[in-house]
């Protein structure tokens, strides 16, 4: 399905545009910049829709769901099992036990990671919580060079470094 669709999807059907996330974001805002971050460090389409998708079941630490999980099968429809599949995994395990998803194959977790990568980045997190990410050494190296980078450049590294 082409951007446009889920875009509409998303902001007209499900009204994320409408519900505030991260500051005075809205949602709609958060999901866009975290697949644009993933579509920039060339993740693929699957990554990249799940980045789209990846909290509108809610999450542990977003607890709005914008669409029922009982409808796996219509997201699914929208942007492949293997992205909603990520959305599923990414919107139903505990992130804030961190290493988490540890029972999930290597690539599973690699992509469950630069999803979270993305996400954390586009809301500004603090370094130490990209650090995190970055240490785990199964970020594929794009993603890592884009955590280190981000990482660098927040004032808290910067004062430590001092």
């Amino acid at each position: 399905m082409m951007a446009n669709e889920l875009h509409w999807f998303l902001k007209i059907a499900l009204g994320v545009d409408d519900i505030r996330h991260s500051g005075n974001r809205s949602l709609f805002d958060h999901l866009d910049g975290t697949a644009r971050l993933l579509f920039d460090w060339e993740q693929g389409i699957h990554v990249t829709q799940a980045g789209l998708f990846h909290s509108i079941y809610g999450t542990t630490q977003f607890k709005h769901a914008s669409f029922p999980i009982e409808g796996r099968h219509i997201i699914r429809r929208l942007i492949g099992a293997e992205a909603e599949e990520l959305v599923f995994e990414f919107c139903t395990l505990d992130r804030s036990k961190f290493p988490w998803g540890v029972f999930l194959p290597p690539e599973r977790r690699t992509q469950l990671y630069t999803i979270e990568a993305a996400n954390l980045i586009d809301q500004n997190a603090p370094a130490s919580s990209i650090w995190r990410l970055f240490t785990t050494t199964i970020l594929p190296s794009r993603v890592a060079a884009e955590c280190a980078a981000y990482a660098a450049a927040q004032p808290e590294v910067a004062e430590d470094a001092s």
